[in-house]
């Protein structure tokens, strides 16, 4: 008790560094989950017939029964695998996409396969766009750092969104940059009707016998049992094949019973346009997004593109917002830093109610913020990341070290009630007094989460780094701490220990 003011500014001091080494762990939500499972997705572009989908997944396949180290593997075509863990999100039946749920014998092995044919196999299919992926924790994301922009104009939305890819593509550990708008092949076809009508055609012939020959037109049904077969229409799939095949089509007119190629009656030009656009609120809504390579977070990404993507100019009535693992990350740990605040809140008043005294319930508060250089130390000795479990340990945490402040100041005030001793006196032998109980359940509870350390499990090794950690510190700084403000800020008088 010589040395308070010192004390009291030591006690500031780990404060103000705990504070201060909250910038060196690395973030991140979730981590990814240790399954000996991957999945590779094929996306081929819109309106890809499902025998090109089913061909391209079947060049996957043939490389995988190759690979020893793969257990098994299941091949999806046209649809994806079930919901085999809680965040994976099975995709609508489309017949451009293909996914193969590969089986590894081990966790190890899911990440250095993945790796490896994350590397290969996009060079196989040049025209698709392969992922792969393993599962993760959390809420599922399409892609880990997303931009949403939203406006009017369709095309606007489309130069902005070629901007925010340029530099993604730009920006070092990110992999597999897309966005939603679906670009397709059309070919407009324009009818010169005045030779149209001359040979006995109208835009609605033409449009109809078009529909009918490549798309089909549904004729009759055959029934084998109780099973409805479509009986339909169309041109043979060698008069269907490539874009020849349509400005050379013959056309038979219903009226004159004359046959014309359709290149004779109108203009026809190829060009692409949006084959899906998507809105949010109603608005349409544009969203870039980019995965990121092994040893990034998207943390890192997300920190790496923000400066440059903030200095893209908007035109009125355009934003842009962010979304992915960042926007999710946000929403979540805002709620929890709420619920923290209110739970300390009632805590507090609880206190209020018990000490009948303002003062000790903030001497007890006091010991919250110093938990943070122990859990943050944790953190960056471990090499753990700050993620959602991290923050439930140092929720964990608030409330041992507030249980822990209670036994002091209250053997405190027992010991200047029942004693006669000092206030200074008093803080002093209870710090002694309670030393070897508080040591002993604080190192049993430390030591408790030490495996979960040492088997550096990605979902639960940060949450025992803050709290192990966390705890041993807190108890260390308390003990040193908290008797010098109990004995500074509480008069020595009785009169408020009338109770």
């Amino acid at each position: 008790m010589k040395y308070k003011k010192i004390t009291l500014f030591i006690g500031l001091a780990i404060i103000i560094l705990g504070v201060f080494f909250m910038k060196f762990p690395k973030q991140s939500f979730f981590p990814n989950a240790q399954r000996s499972q991957f999945v590779i997705q094929v996306i081929e572009p819109m309106d890809t017939k499902l025998e090109i989908t089913n061909r391209d997944v079947k060049r996957i396949e043939e490389i995988l029964k190759k690979d020893s180290s793969i257990s098994s593997f299941s091949t999806y075509v046209g649809t994806s695998a079930p919901r085999v863990y809680y965040s994976f999100s099975p995709v609508f039946p489309q017949e451009s996409y293909g996914m193969i749920l590969v089986n590894t014998e081990n966790t190890e092995q899911t990440v250095s396969l993945s790796a490896k044919y994350r590397a290969t196999l996009q060079n196989i299919l040049p025209n698709a766009q392969v992922d792969v992926m393993e599962f993760s924790q959390g809420v599922p994301v399409i892609s880990a750092v997303e931009v949403r922009i939203s406006g009017d104009n369709h095309n606007e939305l489309k130069r902005i969104g070629e901007s925010v890819k340029k530099v993604m593509r730009n920006t070092e550990g990110t992999r597999l940059v897309v966005e939603d708008f679906k670009n397709n092949f059309f070919i407009d076809v324009n009818v010169n009707e005045i030779i149209a009508n001359q040979t006995g055609y109208t835009t609605e012939i033409i449009a109809d016998l078009l529909a009918s020959g490549f798309y089909g037109a549904p004729l009759s049904t055959f029934w084998e049992g109780d099973d409805p077969i479509p009986i339909t229409f169309m041109f043979d799939e060698k008069s269907r094949e490539n874009y020849n095949d349509i400005i050379n089509t013959y056309l038979g007119s219903p009226i004159t019973g004359q046959y014309n190629t359709l290149r004779t009656m109108a203009e026809i030009t190829p060009k692409w346009q949006f084959g899906m656009l998507t809105r949010r609120n109603g608005i349409p809504t544009l969203t870039v997004g980019t995965k990121f390579k092994n040893g990034y977070l998207s943390a890192d990404i997300q920190a790496a593109i923000e400066p440059a993507i903030d200095t893209i100019h908007l035109k009125p009535g355009y934003q842009m917002e962010y979304g992915g693992v960042v926007e999710n990350k946000n929403k979540t740990f805002g709620e929890m830093v709420k619920a923290l605040i209110i739970s300390i809140v009632i805590i507090f008043i609880i206190l209020l109610f018990v000490f009948k005294d303002i003062k000790r319930p903030l001497i007890i508060m006091i010991s919250i913020p110093l938990t943070l250089f122990g859990s943050m130390l944790g953190l960056i000795v471990t090499g753990n990341v700050f993620s959602f479990t991290a923050f439930v340990g140092l929720i964990a945490l608030c409330g041992i070290v507030i249980r822990n402040g209670v036994i002091m100041v209250e053997y405190s005030d027992e010991l200047f009630e029942t004693e006669g001793l000092s206030r200074n006196d008093a803080a002093t032998e209870s710090a002694k007094r309670r030393l070897r109980p508080i040591f002993l359940t604080t190192m049993a509870a430390a030591i408790g989460v030490v495996p979960m350390i040492v088997m550096k499990d990605p979902m639960w090794a940060p949450l025992a780094s803050v709290f192990a950690f966390g705890i041993v510190f807190s108890m260390v700084i308390n003990f040193m701490v908290l008797p010098v403000f109990y004995a500074w800020f509480i008069k020595s008088s009785k009169s408020i220990e009338n109770k």
